[in-house]
């Protein structure tokens, strides 16, 4: 059975979050003088992006893509810290060229790792989960068409039908429009939240919010990473089979 839509109950509790800004990124340098770092990494060769690449998605592996990671804590464990580390070096040595513009921007994204407070508090992307009986959030992917200006998300939700004990998966999808704000920036405006025939507005859930304002700072084939207003960093990596495209 898929639940009333759960848009009042989550503004309630998004208002019991703890006022808790998002871990800042360490030493973040704007868009303006990445000019500057291009011409000191002449000086100074850059690390090749392939072994950074795959030491960052390896620490990322074992961090349930950081929904694991409890929302309130104060400080970064030592896990967290390695994978800010290796995002700084792939932004800061490989910033994007006017990426909003770039066509590897669409496409079909799966998300890996997120350390927004608001996705950790609710666990996932709607956080309906919190509502079913012993459910769990499977994979989450970001499907992106820039030139036709549409973002799609897509969650996949597993619960137990109590006393039955069967599993029920649930596909659910967040559908809305997207646009870009400058080079750098994308803005996601969430329409409605589908689940079979089941149909909700979206402008009422607080759990969109991490994903609403993103700067990518990091764009190739297979990785892209976002930065949010206060400064959450999500890393999605290109799913390429036809099971994770979504639509």
């Amino acid at each position: 059975m898929v639940p009333m839509s759960p848009a009042m109950t989550f503004t309630g509790q998004a208002i019991s979050i703890k006022s808790r800004r998002e871990t800042p990124r360490r030493s973040r340098k704007p868009f303006t003088i990445f000019a500057c770092l291009k011409q000191e990494s002449a000086r100074n060769p850059a690390p090749a992006v392939s072994p950074l690449k795959e030491r960052l998605l390896s620490g990322i592996d074992n961090l349930d893509r950081g929904l694991s990671i409890d929302p309130d804590a104060d400080t970064m464990t030592p896990e967290e810290a390695d994978v800010e580390d290796l995002i700084e070096e792939l932004e800061d040595n490989y910033p994007p060229q006017v990426p909003t513009k770039d066509p590897r921007n669409s496409g079909s994204w799966r998300l890996k790792y997120t350390s927004s407070s608001i996705t950790r508090y609710f666990g996932g992307v709607t956080g309906l989960q919190r509502l079913l009986p012993n459910a769990s959030v499977g994979e989450i992917i970001q499907e992106i068409d820039s030139e036709g200006g549409k973002c799609m998300f897509s969650e996949k939700i597993s619960f137990e039908v109590p006393i039955v004990g069967n599993e029920v998966c649930l596909d659910i999808r967040i559908e809305g429009r997207m646009r870009a704000a400058s080079e750098e920036r994308q803005l996601w405006e969430p329409e409605s939240v589908k689940c079979g025939v089941f149909s909700w507005f979206a402008d009422s859930w607080k759990t969109f919010r991490a994903f609403q304002v993103a700067d990518i700072t990091y764009l190739d084939d297979e990785l892209r990473i976002t930065r949010g207003q206060t400064g959450s960093v999500s890393v999605f990596q290109k799913a390429l089979s036809d099971d994770d495209k979504v639509g």
